[in-house]
């Protein structure tokens, strides 16, 4: 373990730099991969096979997120004309591409699975889905009219799960990969306060989903866990 620490230490010190933010990171194809901004520019800083690639994409303002499938990393955030934004970037070859897509809004959060990168946020004041194939082509989900801004995703029982806020408190749902439909999640979720899901993770328990409430003017804390077989 202290080893493994002493790595991560080792390269962060090699690639931080002053004016730098950094707001996403992911692991595979052999290379640790971290997104962010630099001076309101998009950054990726990929490392590994003992060579760091720095690269900073002038039409992208900001990276919010990063996930890797098959050698192919795949960034969101916010472009520089204020709308959402996805970056495929090749780790065997280098190849980078900017999807931008119409509107207002940001994309948040992505994750990979079974072959399909699956990235989240908003557009024009409604929750926004992009399934990504392999090739950097994408389609968008379409998604319950509650959903209003989408945070966070993440892989797990043959599908992706979203979680976010909407007209009437936190929202969540999952897209199933094998049917291609979405169940809407959110009436199972409780009810008795204002609060927002902002990230979710799988593992043997189902998914775990975190977030923050807001009850007679204080803030606190949300942790829960979801299994979408139950929908408890």
């Amino acid at each position: 373990m202290l080893a493994s620490i002493v790595l991560v230490m080792a390269l962060a010190a090699s690639v931080i730099s002053v004016g730098q933010l950094y707001y996403g990171v992911a692991n595979g194809c052999g290379r640790i991969v971290i997104v962010g901004s630099a001076s309101n520019t998009g950054l990726i800083i990929a490392s590994g096979n003992s060579s760091t690639a720095s690269i900073k994409i002038s039409n992208v303002a900001v990276l919010n997120s990063v996930a890797i499938g098959k050698c192919m990393a795949v960034a969101v955030g916010l472009s520089s004309s204020g709308q959402p934004v996805y970056v495929t970037y090749n780790l065997t070859n280098g190849e980078l591409k900017v999807y931008e897509l119409g509107g207002l809004g940001e994309l948040y959060g992505v994750a990979y699975g079974n072959g399909y990168f699956a990235a989240v946020g908003y557009v024009n004041d409604s929750g926004l889905m992009l399934l990504i194939s392999s090739n950097g082509g994408y389609s968008v989900v379409r998604l319950p009219s509650d959903f209003k801004v989408l945070y966070g995703v993440s892989f797990g029982d043959g599908g992706f799960l979203i979680v976010g806020e909407g007209s009437r408190g936190a929202v969540a749902g999952f897209y199933n990969l094998s049917n291609s439909l979405i169940t809407d999640y959110s009436s199972s979720l409780p009810s008795s306060y204002n609060y927002a899901l902002y990230s979710a993770s799988y593992g043997y328990l189902g998914f775990m989903v975190v977030g923050e409430g807001l009850t007679n003017s204080s803030e606190y804390p949300i942790v829960g866990l979801l299994n979408v077989t139950s929908g408890s």
